[in-house]
């Protein structure tokens, strides 16, 4: 998903000095399924650009939009925030004759607790409630909110050049989310597609593994794979088509600019 080119495109380091600005690109090929419980995957290629920005009270980096007044050894409050690409459905089997899926985009607060937190290892439990609208940048609409907590595992080595993460996590949608992927209407029914309407509950279940290197202060790579498991309250749906799905993608980053001002950071 692209939310992975969001959150994997740099390697986290501790208590050293960084940039205090980096501006670059990143891009990247991953596979993924048209949306969740769909048995149809697609490759999408994806560049967007990057901005890391470390200041005394702000700080935009791969962990996060973050104030260091609510930062500790043991916790901090955050933005959260995820990007869904959209599904064409004059390619999916399922969806013939239905609306797209659009640009769906979330964003709300985080909270993370640090059961450990050392230089070269973090583990942490991060919850996330998002708002999520869907957009053809036409038109946009509300859908509603996600819940997202997160089990985090980080280990850092080869002198902090290296990160190896392990994650595993659910997904709980409200029913407007759940009802842009799985609702037919009367209009949209079939022989076989019957008129259905969602319910809020779990969209989906995750564990997934990611590797990120720093060769240089300007280029650095990141590969992820992750298993998605769709124990649903809406699998009756006819689009509700496999219980479970794998994703992975590998990608590269491109500093253009790295200030000279340097900054510690924990």
């Amino acid at each position: 998903m692209l939310k992975y080119l969001v959150t994997l495109f740099s390697v986290s380091v501790f208590s050293i000095d960084l940039p205090r600005v980096e501006l670059g690109l990143a891009t990247a090929t991953f596979k993924t399924p048209h949306y969740p419980s769909s048995s149809q995957d697609r490759a999408r290629s994806a560049t967007i650009p990057i901005i890391i920005y470390r200041g005394d009270y702000l700080i935009s980096d791969d962990d996060g939009i973050r104030s260091e007044l609510a930062d500790t050894n043991n916790y901090n409050f955050n933005l959260s925030f995820g990007v869904s690409f959209p599904a064409d459905n004059s390619d999916n089997k399922a969806r013939i004759g239905m609306p797209d899926i659009d640009w769906i985009f979330e964003l709300g607060p985080a909270f993370e607790y640090f059961f450990q937190r050392k230089e070269d290892r973090q583990f942490s439990l991060r919850t996330g409630l998002r708002g999520a609208v869907t957009t053809d940048f036409g038109f946009t609409k509300y859908l509603g909110h996600v819940i997202h907590p997160i089990l985090s595992y980080r280990k850092f080595f080869d002198d902090m050049k290296a990160r190896i993460s392990f994650r595993a996590g659910s997904i709980w949608a409200n029913e407007g989310v759940q009802d842009n992927i799985f609702e037919i209407r009367e209009k949209y029914t079939t022989n076989k597609r019957k008129r259905f309407n969602a319910k809020s509950g779990i969209l989906e279940s995750h564990i997934d593994m990611s590797f990120t290197y720093q060769f240089s202060n300007r280029f650095r790579m990141f590969s992820f794979i992750q298993r998605n498991f769709y124990n649903n309250p809406n699998n009756e749906s006819f689009l509700y088509e496999v219980n479970e799905a794998t994703s992975m993608g590998i990608g590269f980053i491109w500093m253009f600019y790295v200030s000279d001002t340097m900054v510690q950071r924990r």
